[in-house]
């Protein structure tokens, strides 16, 4: 699904003090965010939020969004034409966990959206969806909705964050994962436990390879990442790292479980994390994405050497796959794209589509 900036239509965002909201225009903010005044937006010019999708706005790749870049950008609430993406997600369900931790001594009610399949069957399969840093449970629901032959679990991050390194929460994550799972083997008495699969995007990918390296009794099958490579903290000196206690100190060193299939996606031109590896936010160290499927297929049995770049193999317009077939192990480049699947979206979920064994169509 092409990530887009969703900026003046679903809720109410007061930032850098600015408010932006649904009576706000595609020119109104236009002029609001550009500081100088000299006809076009950079990424320091807008709101911390919407940098993440900047590149994605920006299609020529010249650092700077135009007028018209902006307004290709935008789904006013107005717009007919933007049918699902403007629908509010109504869940069929929702699941309520109780947390106590640090930032909450007094006890937290952490919110889980549940959409259930079309057609009822006996066994069927489930999707866990992590959102990005700043993202929503009902987003989740919104990107993955086609993806409806499966029961979707749509986990709701505490601060809008998953706790990997340095965000905003220090919720103890792991933990709620445990604790979702277990609702939902008591709650979704149709689910089939053989075949879950966990989808993150950005923060919520580095949450999803958190609980691959973590977890010995991984509940779950298959592993979707989108757009964030594993982070030097949790794969350093020839090994994978979880922290014993808090986040901020990985300390101890893991062997992560086989057996596990995974797909992996990252657009080239990503200036968040970027995809040969580097800094995200000056503050925090990413391995390439290349590097990473590596050693993620190396975990699961791979012995070989890495896969060089000249080695990927072209499976649609823009996208080259890296596959080490016998360890379950595929990373998709995504020439040209952001941080976000971006204008292969079409492509990328026929590929998700086919990884997970689903019967539906886009």
């Amino acid at each position: 699904m092409m990530i887009r900036v969703n900026i003046c239509v679903v809720l109410l965002i007061l930032t850098d003090g600015m408010t932006v909201n649904a009576q706000s225009s595609p020119e109104d903010l236009f002029r609001r965010w550009d500081r100088n005044q000299d006809g076009v937006l950079t990424l320091n010019e807008i709101p911390p939020q919407f940098r993440p999708v900047f590149s994605d706005v920006d299609r020529n790749r010249d650092g700077k969004v135009t007028p018209a870049e902006h307004r290709a950008g935008l789904v006013p609430r107005s717009d007919k034409r933007a049918g699902v993406n403007n629908r509010r997600i109504t869940p069929d369900q929702k699941i309520k966990i109780r947390q106590r931790w640090q930032q909450e001594p007094n006890g937290f009610t952490r919110q889980v959206l549940v959409r259930l399949p079309k057609q009822t069957q006996q066994r069927q399969p489930v999707a866990i969806i992590f959102h990005g840093n700043g993202g929503t449970a009902e987003g989740s629901l919104k990107r993955w909705q086609w993806l409806n032959d499966h029961i979707l679990i749509a986990p709701q991050g505490y601060r809008r964050s998953w706790n990997v390194y340095g965000e905003a929460s220090t919720a103890p994550d792991i933990e709620f994962f445990r604790l979702l799972i277990q609702e939902v083997r008591t709650t979704q008495p149709t689910a089939d436990p053989e075949r879950v699969s966990l989808i993150g995007s950005s923060n919520g990918s580095g949450f999803v390879q958190r609980l691959m390296i973590e977890m010995d009794d991984r509940p779950f099958q298959k592993a979707i990442l989108l757009v964030a490579s594993l982070i030097e903290q949790q794969y350093h000196d020839g090994s994978f790292w979880a922290p014993s206690q808090s986040t901020q100190v990985y300390d101890k060193r893991r062997t992560p479980k086989p057996g596990l299939q995974m797909v992996y996606f990252h657009g080239t031109e990503d200036r968040v994390v970027p995809y040969t590896g580097g800094y995200r936010g000056r503050r925090f160290l990413h391995l390439g994405a290349q590097e990473t499927t590596w050693h993620w297929a190396r975990a699961f049995g791979y012995s070989g050497a890495a896969l060089s770049d000249r080695d990927g193999k072209q499976v649609a317009r823009g996208i080259l796959s890296y596959t080490y077939a016998d360890a379950g192990v595929t990373h998709y480049k995504l020439v040209g794209a952001g941080h976000g699947i971006g204008n292969h979206s079409a492509q990328a979920y026929r590929i998700v589509k086919k990884f997970l064994g689903s019967s539906i169509s886009k």
